[in-house]
């Protein structure tokens, strides 16, 4: 009974949250995923597709990213954003379909994010933007620029917080207050705008951009009841 190998199964691998792809057959053909697999090695959370391009063909995905630890192994406790990433999903899948890497836990670009940050190649599919130290942000949406040029012309808008405000217990300061980020999309290095807000903004989950227009043309909820 004894000296046999542990199947596979039984010696789990490290929990991971990345961006993955994954291929479905055509109807009736089979009921297996054909391809499944990580873009990236990069903790990758909260991804964000532009709201004009969702459900449509699109080059670039944004999301968050941490620069120690994973957001697989910190979900119950208070895990913090220091990067937000731009992912060229059409590059790297390109490459992933030329040369499929493993199964499940493979990834196309193994790369550390540290790693992606040094990178000093200006066509790089993988950009991050990472935060100063101790700022954390939220997630992060996608404002395109009137008559932009190319998909990622525009700008990242996040919440940002600066945990000297906080004291030595973790409590917030009397004047603590959060500031919301713009950051250029195209170079994913330069922040072009800061807007200081009255008051800290709790870390949340999700963020959602509405443009003055959406704003505008909200229904009243009273009339919309009475629909």
């Amino acid at each position: 009974m004894g000296g046999l190998d542990c199947p596979e199964w039984a010696c789990p691998s490290e929990p991971e949250c990345r961006l993955y792809y994954y291929q479905f057959p055509s109807a009736g053909t089979s009921d297996h995923i054909i391809q499944q697999w990580a873009l990236s090695a990069i903790p990758f959370e909260f991804p964000h597709v532009p709201g004009h391009l969702q459900m449509s063909a699109t080059k670039y995905v944004y999301g968050c990213s941490m620069r120690e630890g994973n957001f697989a192994t910190t979900h119950n406790s208070c895990f913090k954003i220091d990067s937000l990433v731009k992912v060229n999903v059409e590059s790297i899948l390109r490459k992933g379909l030329d040369n499929p890497p493993s199964q499940v836990h493979g990834c196309v670009d193994t790369r550390s994010i540290h790693e992606i940050i040094n990178s000093e190649d200006p066509h790089d599919p993988i950009k991050v933007f990472a935060l100063p130290p101790r700022h954390y942000a939220q997630e992060c949406s996608f404002v395109p620029r009137k008559d932009g040029v190319s998909e990622d012309d525009g700008w990242l808008v996040t919440y940002v917080f600066d945990e000297s405000w906080l004291d030595d217990r973790g409590d917030p300061l009397p004047d603590a207050h959060s500031e919301l980020w713009i950051i250029d999309a195209v170079s994913m290095k330069e922040v072009v705008g800061r807007v200081v807000l009255p008051q800290r903004v709790p870390y949340g989950m999700h963020g959602s951009w509405f443009s003055e227009e959406e704003i505008l043309n909200q229904r009243g909820v009273h009339h919309y009841r009475n629909e």
